[in-house]
């Protein structure tokens, strides 16, 4: 079935039907320059309500297998692609990705040129919106419904937990309440692996409630969004310095850093990838992480807060730590059971954790 993909500029590209071909798609679109994990992009909270455009030509040969999802659904609004391979090969595959979306209701578009795309995108001076529609749809009407979605907001509250959910793993040593912004699977095995147990809160979660679990540390997930936008999670974040010891990753860093006084700007082309440079101030080592993000922090000084990382390409602020407060938060993605990528901020988190709870807290049962 022949649809089209129509910006808020007035541009069309024409493609062959991806996934569910009855709806309707409607979103910001962004581009991820990944080569390999589109299942981990379209299931990411990071990216909820975008249209994706894969940067590499081919996508879906491998297929799709449980174990792998970012979250229970698909995140995104709809997706576009180069070339789809509905016959994948890989022992694990469970599914194709065709499947997946028709499953989810997510549409999406392939045979489009993505390379003009991707550069459209790159030297735009602002977010361009687009539609995927069927090849009927008259653009004007189309460019009339992408405007009325425009700053819509309220994607933390789309994608938060609808009740306290609790996430253990053996043999426990901290318990760690985390606030819910869009949290993904892989930092939840991360932080299990390390020996955490997790007690996962709505976002609009009162401090209250939080530290009535008695908590070892707090967690500021990843999730897609303005963090402006999120007012009593920056209030909140105020009120636990200094009480237990907060880590922050992606939105989650940018929630701390506007609670410690820095702004927040949107950025006119989102971060999104795979391969995102980042210099570790500390060591002058460079990163490669992983970063989903339409907004940028802007820095001031403030006693106490130190920048541990600093984006390559643009010097922007990708990291702080408060040792005196016991809080430290990043942009990208750590792991500390793969390329330990960011690992000393996880290894941290937990040593402030120690410190904070001392030797009785080590003795009392975690389960």
């Amino acid at each position: 079935m022949s649809v089209k993909l129509i910006l808020d500029n007035g541009m069309v590209f024409e493609g062959e039907s991806l996934g569910c071909n009855v709806n309707t798609a409607i979103g910001e679109l962004i581009f991820n320059t990944s080569m390999v994990g589109y299942q981990e992009i379209i299931t990411d909270p990071n990216n909820y309500g975008k249209i994706i455009v894969m940067a590499y030509p081919l996508i879906g040969n491998y297929g799709l297998t449980d174990d792998d999802n970012q979250s229970q659904n698909i995140q995104v609004a709809g997706l576009v692609v180069s070339e789809q391979n509905d016959n994948p090969s890989n022992f694990r595959f469970t599914t194709t990705l065709n499947e997946t979306m028709q499953l989810n209701g997510t549409p999406g578009i392939s045979g489009v040129d993505t390379r003009a795309l991707v550069k459209l995108i790159a030297q735009s001076e602002k977010p361009i919106c687009a539609m995927i529609t069927s090849k009927d749809v008259d653009v004007k009407e189309a460019i009339k419904e992408i405007e009325k979605i425009k700053g819509q907001g309220g994607e933390v509250k789309a994608v938060t937990c609808k009740r306290v959910l609790y996430m253990r793993t053996r043999n426990p040593k901290h318990n760690v309440v985390v606030v819910d912004l869009g949290l993904k699977t892989s930092v939840r095995k991360e932080l299990n692996a390390l020996s955490c147990n997790l007690i996962v809160v709505p976002y609009d979660t009162s401090c209250e409630d939080i530290l009535k679990y008695n908590p070892d540390g707090v967690l500021f997930s990843n999730g897609p969004g303005s963090p402006k936008e999120n007012e009593c999670l920056i209030t909140l974040a105020k009120e636990l310095k200094g009480k237990v010891p907060m880590l922050g990753i992606g939105l989650g860093f940018q929630i701390i850093c506007l609670a410690y006084g820095f702004d927040a700007k949107r950025r006119t082309v989102s971060v999104s990838g795979s391969s995102v440079p980042v210099k570790d101030m500390r060591t002058n080592k460079v990163l490669v992480t992983s970063q989903y993000t339409s907004y940028r922090v802007v820095e001031k000084s403030v006693k106490d807060l130190e920048v541990i990382y600093r984006s390559v390409r643009d010097g922007f602020v990708d990291g702080i730590e408060d040792e005196k407060n016991e809080v430290i938060a990043i942009q990208f993605e750590p792991n500390s059971t793969g390329d330990k990528t960011g690992a000393d901020v996880l290894n941290r988190f937990v040593e402030f954790m120690a410190r904070h709870i001392g030797d009785e807290g080590e003795n009392i049962n975690k389960y």
